[in-house]
């Protein structure tokens, strides 16, 4: 085991160990018990470390409240116990955390597509304009000077700049603004 990977499961350990022991004893596991289950599942989790290395706080919350969970249901089953063992308000509060870190990584990528696609495909005019306004804060007075027109021609030029980039983001093509 590498050093980071000790130093990765004695964060692990230290961060979830009292989790754990919470949702071992809400899944019902005696007191007795509750120890030993702890360990055997924090064995498993040791077996996976590479993979949970990788993952985002969130998602690696949501991987142990199933592990957790399915643990117990194992435990259960073994010591002829019950054979199902209901999902948690935590457990499933956590899935729920890791689907919406999921879903904004999601509308990150979408969004730096989306800003890919109008650098390929708008003109240095539009790029000017829209730059200028959206991200620079320039004033129209600002605009004109560095596009080199008249100040009231800058809203028309913002609104045709605005409607390509539109256009872009929905056919992926725009209209030529150059004229």
């Amino acid at each position: 085991m590498t050093h980071e990977e000790s130093g990765f499961v004695r964060n692990l350990w230290n961060d979830h160990q009292q989790f754990m022991r919470n949702e071992i004893r809400h899944f019902g596991v005696s007191v007795s018990d509750v120890e030993d289950v702890l360990m055997d599942c924090f064995l498993n989790l040791i077996k996976v470390r590479a993979t949970l290395i990788e993952m985002a706080p969130k998602e690696l919350r949501a991987y142990i409240s199933i592990a957790v969970r399915n643990h117990c249901q194992r435990w259960h089953y073994l010591h002829n116990r019950i054979t199902f063992v209901p999902w948690n308000d935590d457990t499933v509060d956590a899935i729920n955390r890791a689907q919406i870190t999921e879903d904004d990584l999601i509308a990150k990528m979408d969004a730096e597509y989306q800003t890919a696609l109008l650098l390929n495909n708008l003109s240095e005019r539009d790029k000017l304009i829209l730059f200028g306004h959206f991200l620079e804060w320039q004033t129209d007075e600002e605009l004109a000077k560095s596009l080199r027109c008249k100040k009231n021609s800058v809203r028309s030029l913002l609104s045709r700049a605005k409607k390509n980039a539109r256009a872009i983001i929905t056919n992926g093509k725009g209209e030529d603004s150059n004229g």
